[in-house]
């Protein structure tokens, strides 16, 4: 298996080893604690959007994908009347799907809470995370060029590493992984620049995850199918 965009090999015994750890942890399932926060996990963490605050999801209190791609449109405007450097990082829980699959879905939710925490200790005056969707968080980065913002998810990736996640009495490897992308290059919008981030995302997740990538062009599919058929 390999990534659609930079062809990196799978992960599959990474995976295999964390379904062993995963499987130890099967037995906490049934504490009555667990299986508390079980049955309210299903709508906790859904994307929900309050009436008095319509910019906001309301399961973390960041700003949501509706709020995020207004701010990102303006700032493209203004990048290309300032020429100012600015950068978008999306973050994905690695391996999400296979905790959820082995323990249950409140195991996951209680790791995006717990993400989405250390994103909101990064919160400044240059510095905006959101909710992207279910699985992922973005973080806005006002004047940062592609140094600057690989500085912060150099941060971003040692402060989710060192929660040191557990459920019950089992470790549970908590890592991210995070793309970056600049949306100061002529003909961006907010679509774009989330779309090129996600893109990033993906290709540090193939790579082994707990790292950053920095899109490039030739990231682009469009572009890795016009480069194969050559």
């Amino acid at each position: 298996l390999r990534c659609n965009w930079c062809h990196a090999p799978s992960l599959l015994l990474v995976n295999l080893r964390l379904i062993f750890t995963l499987r130890l942890a099967r037995s906490a399932r049934a504490s009555p604690t667990i299986e508390t926060l079980r049955s309210g996990s299903s709508s906790s963490l859904a994307i929900r959007y309050s009436s008095k605050e319509m910019k906001h999801d309301s399961a973390t209190g960041l700003m949501n994908r509706s709020a995020l791609e207004e701010k990102l449109n303006e700032l493209v405007i203004a990048a290309e009347k300032e020429v100012a450097p600015h950068a978008l990082l999306t973050v994905r829980v690695d391996r999400s799907e296979l905790v959820s699959e082995a323990i249950g879905r409140a195991v996951v939710d209680e790791q995006f809470r717990q993400v989405a925490g250390v994103l909101t200790d990064q919160r400044s005056e240059r510095i905006t995370p959101a909710r992207l969707n279910e699985s992922s968080f973005a973080v806005v980065c006002e004047g940062y060029n592609e140094k600057d913002s690989q500085a912060l998810a150099t941060r971003l990736l040692e402060s989710i590493r060192a929660l040191n996640f557990s459920w019950g009495d089992t470790d549970i490897p908590l890592t991210a992984s995070i793309g970056i992308a600049s949306f100061s290059i002529p003909g961006a919008n907010a679509g774009s620049v989330i779309q090129q981030a996600e893109i990033a995302c993906e290709c540090a997740m193939t790579q082994g995850g707990d790292r950053s990538y920095v899109y490039q062009a030739s990231d682009d599919p469009v572009t890795l199918r016009r480069n194969d058929l050559e």
